[in-house]
């Protein structure tokens, strides 16, 4: 925590000095001495107000984790508690995440999401290449038959 705070006042340091540069006065003049102190305090004023702003943002995340992961438990349990076999194809098909899908971490849904886009790239490629390939492979034939016939009909 002291280190931000540090941090920021030394930014206010920075900032004083910067002024003074631009306007081209002498950075330790007897007479402008002050500013100096109140340039860091309120940079450190500033440090300490993003110290609160982290810490509150940090509460809200864990907050919504632990929310979103007991939401997933009462799921699972709700769908082991109903015995049914089908349960979980049924919610699949619902764009549910199933069972299986409750125990991952938030990572590995998001690297199994990018995974399920790759092969979905991929399949979309292959399929544009057989296509090309189709009617290059027509287009071939058309010309061997083309050719054929002319030598036919000159032999």
């Amino acid at each position: 925590m002291v280190h931000k705070v540090l941090l920021w006042s030394g930014f206010g340091i920075a900032v004083r000095l910067w002024q003074l540069g631009i306007e081209m006065r002498p950075l330790f003049n007897r007479g402008s001495l002050w500013a100096y102190p109140l340039y860091a305090g309120v940079g450190g004023s500033v440090g300490y107000w993003l110290i609160g702003v982290e810490e509150r943002q940090e509460k809200f995340l864990t907050d919504k984790r632990d929310s979103l992961l007991a939401k997933r438990r009462r799921l699972a349990e709700r769908i082991r508690q109903s015995g049914d076999e089908e349960g979980e194809p049924a919610m699949l098909a619902q764009g549910g995440a199933g069972v299986s899908g409750l125990a991952m971490s938030f990572g590995e849904m998001e690297r199994e999401r990018n995974e399920g886009k790759d092969l979905a790239n991929v399949i979309s490629q292959k399929e544009a290449l057989e296509e090309r390939a189709k009617v290059g492979a027509a287009e071939a034939g058309r010309m061997d038959v083309t050719g054929a016939r002319g030598e036919g009909k000159e032999s």
